[in-house]
């Protein structure tokens, strides 16, 4: 498991492609100093959606995953004192690249109002290189692959492997 200080100085080693606009490397954008815990990094989420009492919550945060880390995001103890439930993947993979959502719910109170910007958070553990990332499998979307503009929609003009994508 990274402790704070590992989180910090893999962060510091990435490097940005420009010619990609990408990342490699632990990313964590927006940054803020403040949520970083001892192992972990507390998430800010935001209201997505919201449905009968279900919110769809989504990370202000993108993450960058290296191939040799993985991330497990859990829900912090305020979200059950607050009387909540989520649904998540607590995996995050190496190699995936994006923001994080989550379903939450109040069974007891549908309509409950309740912060939920700090819900969760994300350790990072290493793990021994991998040979496909999460943006290397062929059923990766759109938005998880290298390219991806994710403020504008726009596909990659690449695919998986970096060769020229014939559907742009």
């Amino acid at each position: 498991m990274l402790s704070d200080k590992d989180i910090l100085e893999r962060m510091k080693e990435s490097i940005m492609n420009k010619d990609l606009g990408e990342i490699s490397g632990l990313s964590i954008s927006p940054y803020y100093p403040q949520k970083l815990g001892s192992v972990s990094y507390d998430l800010t989420t935001r209201v997505e959606y919201q449905n009968r009492g279900v919110k769809r919550l989504v990370t202000e945060e993108t993450i960058n995953m290296p191939r040799d880390l993985v991330g497990i995001v859990c829900s912090r103890s305020r979200l059950a004192m607050r009387g909540l439930f989520a649904s998540f993947s607590s995996l995050v993979d190496p190699g995936y690249r994006g923001k994080l959502t989550f379903l939450v719910w109040c069974p007891e109170e549908p309509n409950k109002n309740y912060d939920e910007s700090d819900l969760f958070q994300i350790m990072f553990f290493k793990v021994g290189e991998v040979n496909v990332t999460y943006n290397e499998k062929p059923n990766a979307t759109a938005m998880d692959r290298p390219g991806f503009n994710q403020t504008t929609g726009s596909p990659p003009t690449t695919d998986v492997k970096g060769e020229k994508n014939p559907n742009v």
